[in-house]
């Protein structure tokens, strides 16, 4: 059985996650499974969380699976090793505890630094956290003032009172009790605080210790805590908020209401470093909806396992987060640098099921650009628009094709008006034959697929950061796969040879967007004037030669994923060279060979391109006077020792053993192109210097 047969085995056997049944957990759950069970990538694993999504109840959000994944990828959290399941499923059962997710089992005497000296090692009461409000822990109060308090450090409980105007003020204000006579007491009453400290409206604690009959600031023994509780979002969004902050907690727990209460471990050495970091804790929670009335260090908390009326103060979690306050300070500081690419995500990658790819082999993917670059006049506009009309349908253009889905189009453009538009789009949908007055219901399917997959917008007034700004809108309102920006220089507003200016337009204003939102730029670009001669000059020019052809500062090529070169060769006929990443576009001739140029002309009775068949070599290179040999026979009967000799034994393909030639003539001086060395391959087979071997690859022939 497969590694696939066996994940599919598994989603099949997994239950669904239902809302309300602790769906969170389940979903969470079976990412963990995948990512760590079977050792999947983020990217195998969101293509199989996106199938189990389609039975849950409701199905998640594209972002809210994408987060269950990353989250699960980036546990360090799991009991068992990584890959435990790949061996599983091979009866066709798998045991229940991989299938169904169980809420951890809390544990009242936890190991913790501040209770034990810093001996015992980082420990998390609860490994498995979800997004979801974990089970409270039992026994919380033991384990809570173990883990926030020293020994002989003195801890200040407060019973609750309210005042006429109905605000709460500390009964006991004097109280400190030693931690460890503390806990003693609660074990002499079965670890109910309650029985020791009655009070209809709970109880407070302080969150640092105090000396003895402390009540304020300069009473604080050790500035270890800051209290970050929130006013806004509810108790979900709260915990949220703290545990993908990574910021180190000490206890995490319940007001007994509405809040969650965060103790955060800053370990400051004085008052004024405790104020400094305090306030570096506060600029991060402020926007998350923190109550900035809590930044003191005597600061009262709730105390867990207090009841307060019907409710109680629960203890959800200690000592999550980064181990120190300086580790969480570097990891804040690095955050928005880059993404880290582990090796174990580089060794489980399988490139067929990536779901990044969003055309051909990888050839583009999420967030990355292409950029389309031809001469003025010749036709870019409805080439662009067939392409995106014909992906929308979740057709191909030469070959070239969505890889998992029909992709949808925002094409922003300056230089056409409506009658412009809608000429092209007319001739191209009846010049392709995707409408036609014989079959009229396919006409009505194709138009409202349209309508949803592809998005025209004019727009003739932003450029630079201004543009960036309204397609970042347009973006977020329709959600495309694609944006077509056409042309370039419509929306740059700048100096188009200026290369810091390109970086910015390029790097600082489009990468941020297609980074947060996945789209891929499609952008029409213009060559230069054009060059003296310029068929002669670049008729023996490679795909790759045309890769800077775009006027303006080669950051623009150097910054795109892939690049596509129109050249003109005659007034109707144009190449199409797949400068970057060709190979990968799966383009295809007439005849279905793989290539790397297209070849295409307007349409004779409608605005639309076709592929055409390569148009034939210069009749002056296939003959000469007389009749006497071509160029290509030549070649084909010439001595190719060194080149045959370096064939490689496993076999090539026509385009690698083509372009090898190419280069291989290049240095005894003989220039073609790369179309001619693929016409010499076929005599040199027939001249027994080649052969194909069972895989159809060119190999040495016997006459070699």
């Amino acid at each position: 059985m497969t590694l696939n047969e066996r994940v599919a085995q598994y989603l099949a056997a997994c239950p669904p996650a239902v809302s309300g049944q602790n769906g969170s957990g389940q979903t969470f759950f079976v990412a963990c499974q995948l990512t760590n069970g079977f050792g999947l990538s983020e990217s195998e694993a969101l293509s199989y969380m996106q199938l189990y999504n389609q039975r849950c109840s409701p199905p998640w959000s594209e972002k809210e699976i994408e987060h269950k994944v990353q989250d699960a990828a980036a546990s360090n959290k799991h009991e068992k090793p990584r890959g435990h399941l790949i061996g599983n499923g091979t009866d066709g059962k798998f045991h229940k505890n991989d299938l169904v997710y169980k809420r951890p089992s809390a544990s009242s005497h936890p190991p913790n630094s501040p209770g034990n000296n810093g001996k015992q090692p980082h420990h998390i009461v609860n490994p498995t956290l979800t997004s979801d409000v974990p089970l409270p822990m039992t026994t919380p109060t033991s384990a809570f003032l173990m883990a926030a308090f020293k020994p002989d450090e003195g801890v200040s409980i407060s019973r609750v009172a309210v005042d006429n105007d109905g605000k709460g003020f500390p009964l006991d204000p004097n109280q400190v009790i030693p931690r460890d006579e503390l806990i003693s007491k609660l074990d002499a009453v079965g670890g109910d605080p309650n029985a020791l400290f009655a009070c209809e409206l709970g109880a407070w604690v302080r969150v640092n210790p105090m000396i003895p009959a402390g009540t304020c600031d300069k009473d604080v023994t050790a500035h270890r805590h800051v209290l970050v509780e929130f006013d806004e979002g509810d108790m979900r969004q709260q915990w949220q908020s703290i545990l993908q902050s990574g910021v180190p907690c000490t206890a995490i727990l319940t007001s007994g209401k509405r809040s969650v209460h965060a103790w955060i471990r800053v370990d400051a050495t004085d008052a004024k470093q405790f104020s400094e970091r305090v306030q570096e804790v506060y600029d991060y929670f402020i926007p998350l909806g923190a109550d900035e009335k809590n930044k003191n260090a005597s600061r009262y908390s709730r105390l867990p396992g207090m009841k307060r009326g019907d409710k109680m103060q629960e203890l959800l979690a200690v000592n999550i987060g980064a181990r120190t306050f300086e580790q969480w300070q570097i990891d804040k500081a690095a955050a928005g640098i880059g993404k880290h690419i582990t090796i174990a995500e580089l060794l489980s990658f399988v490139p067929g099921s990536d779901s990044n790819s969003v055309l051909g082999n990888r050839f583009l993917c999420l967030g990355y650009a292409c950029v389309i670059v031809g001469p003025t006049g010749i036709g870019k506009s409805s080439l662009a628009l067939q392409a995106a009309i014909h992906w929308a349908l979740n057709g191909d253009v030469c070959g070239i094709s969505p890889t998992f889905k029909p992709l949808k189009s925002l094409f922003i453009q300056a230089e056409n008006d409506v009658g412009d538009m809608a000429e092209m789009l007319q001739g191209i949908l009846l010049g392709t034959g995707l409408i036609s007055e014989r079959h009229p219901e396919n006409n009505a399917i194709i138009a409202k697929t349209l309508e949803e997959n592809l998005i025209i917008v004019r727009d003739q007034s932003h450029t630079g950061i201004e543009f960036a700004a309204a397609v970042r809108k347009l973006i977020d309102k329709h959600k495309p796969d694609l944006v077509w920006i056409d042309p370039l220089l419509s929306f740059y507003g700048d100096d188009i040879n200026d290369q810091k200016a390109c970086g910015t337009f390029t790097r600082h204003y489009l990468n941020p967007i297609s980074e947060a939102t996945g789209v891929i730029w499609m952008i029409l670009h213009h060559t230069g004037k054009p060059m003296k001669d310029a068929k002669s000059v670049t008729k023996n020019w490679t795909a790759a030669d045309f890769a800077y052809q775009g006027i303006g500062s080669s950051e623009l090529s150097n910054w795109a994923r892939a690049i596509i070169s129109i050249v003109r060769l005659s007034d109707n006929t144009f190449r199409i060279a797949l400068a970057k990443r060709g190979l990968r576009a799966g383009a295809k001739t007439i005849s279905g060979e793989p290539t790397i140029n297209i070849y295409m002309a307007h349409g004779d009775n409608h605005i639309c391109w076709k592929q055409i068949e390569n148009p034939e070599e210069n009749p002056e290179e296939n003959s000469r006077d007389g009749g006497r040999p071509s160029v290509i026979d030549k070649i084909a009967a010439s001595n190719l020792f060194s080149f045959l000799s370096s064939c490689k034994p496993e076999g090539e393909g026509l385009n690698e053993i083509s372009n090898r030639l190419e280069i291989f003539l290049a240095t005894t001086k003989i220039d073609i192109s790369i179309s001619t060395s693929k016409r010499v391959i076929p005599l040199l087979v027939a001249n027994g210097k080649l052969t194909k071997n069972p895989s159809l690859l060119y190999v040495k022939g016997p006459n070699s």
